[in-house]
């Protein structure tokens, strides 16, 4: 053995492969320099005996040192007294170190008791932001889906909403079908103009359809209702009405143009003329019809005074209406605008006569807004009579302002 009081001398190099901590152990001179060196353990254990090692724990104060605490024991011959390590043993002692509290150990359902190992916090948190696995990864990853999958909570509040809604509908129309109509009597309107309006005392009810039918349900019962059928360029017809609850009243309604009656008026009948002439304009469309504004233009009578061409200051108003309407015409549209006289006078001075009364209306369109290249004016003397000159009737016919149209 080496004194260890002693230094001894270094060995010489070739010798170091052969030292050893102190133990008799026999060389094998076939096994490498290396593997010659020994560590302080027997022979390893044969692979079936591995199963039955053992922890040498020897914690007791009159033991071994500490320096052996955890020393192994390998491949012993004797009998382990406690059961081998795959079992499980309830009453483990640890010694004073893993002495601890209760709370040190957490208690499993089975009731099996676990060591509790408490850890520093910088490990803890090290340990605790360990990525999961691809299991716990992929179960994450499906309780997301199935959290984004779920119906939105606003989906279920228009559900409602619309719920609520097609209810009241179902509701109103109920209220409609089985009460409103069942109260009071209906009046179907006949045979009306195509959007006529449909007033019931005086009270617009709504619109004709285009076969010119509508039925006015919920009138009154017992009570007598006035109904009134107005339409554009149409007379106003009304009658009144009564009926009975759940009775349906015909209504014929019997609309004539509002110029109808100017088809026959009479021409010397300055008034009428004029009435007819403002009529036909008040039902008049935008744009209008050419046809109709020729009409009104040539019914308004302007009595010019005998061998004068000025225009009487009252016949200027129905020329400012008929303006507005000339200007809504298309541009290709020419008014021509003829003066014509009676046969009393030299025929030279009738002619003179006739193209100063043209010139004086188309002054007055003009000044109205009317452009001069949408008018012309001509001059017919006596050469053109609408009536015979022989009575003074159809002298009055003759003197007149005629218009017509001419394209350019």
């Amino acid at each position: 053995m080496t004194d260890s009081k002693k230094d001894p001398k270094m060995p010489p190099p070739d010798d170091f492969a052969r030292t050893t901590p102190n133990i008799d152990v026999s060389m094998d001179d076939d096994l490498a320099d290396w593997e010659k060196t020994q560590v302080n353990k027997p022979s390893d254990a044969p692979a079936d005996d591995w199963g039955k090692t053992v922890i040498n724990y020897n914690d007791s104060a009159e033991g071994d040192s500490d320096e052996e605490f955890g020393a192994t024991q390998y491949n012993t011959n004797s009998d382990p007294s406690e059961p081998e390590w795959g079992m499980t043993q309830a009453n483990v002692n640890l010694g004073r170190e893993f002495e601890g509290d209760d709370s040190d150990f957490d208690i499993e359902p089975d009731g099996a008791t676990v060591p509790y190992f408490r850890l520093p916090e910088a490990e803890r948190a090290k340990y605790e932001k360990i990525a999961p696995t691809p299991t716990e990864k992929a179960k994450k990853e499906e309780e997301e889906k199935k959290k984004q999958g779920g119906i939105p909570i606003w989906f279920w509040v228009s559900a409602g909403i619309m719920t609520m809604f097609s209810f009241a509908v179902l509701v109103l129309l109920g209220v409609w079908f089985f009460i409103i109509q069942t109260s009071g009597f209906t009046v179907n309107v006949k045979n009306a103009k195509p959007g006529s309006e449909i007033f019931v005392d005086q009270t617009r009810f709504g619109t004709t359809k285009p076969d010119g039918t509508v039925d006015l349900h919920g009138l009154e019962a017992g009570k007598e209702r006035i109904i009134l059928v107005r339409k554009k360029g149409f007379k106003d017809y009304s009658k009144a009405v009564k009926g009975e609850n759940g009775e349906t009243v015909p209504f014929i309604a019997k609309q004539v143009k509002a110029d109808q009656e100017c088809v026959t008026v009479d021409v010397t009948n300055v008034t009428a003329r004029e009435n007819c002439a403002n009529t036909i304009l008040d039902n008049m469309d935008s744009p209008p019809n050419l046809n109709d504004l020729l009409r009104a233009l040539n019914l308004y009578y302007i009595n010019f005074a005998s061998g004068q061409s000025s225009i009487p200051r009252e016949r200027l108003p129905f020329l400012k209406r008929a303006s507005t309407f000339i200007k809504q015409m298309p541009q290709n549209v020419v008014i021509e605008i003829g003066g014509h006289t009676d046969s009393d006078g030299d025929d030279r001075d009738n002619q003179i006569l006739s193209e100063k009364r043209a010139e004086s209306v188309r002054k007055a369109l003009e000044g109205f807004g009317v452009k001069e290249s949408r008018l012309v004016t001509k001059g017919y003397g006596e050469q053109e009579p609408k009536e015979s000159n022989d009575t003074e009737k159809g002298k009055f016919e003759n003197r007149r302002i005629a218009y017509k149209a001419v394209t350019k």
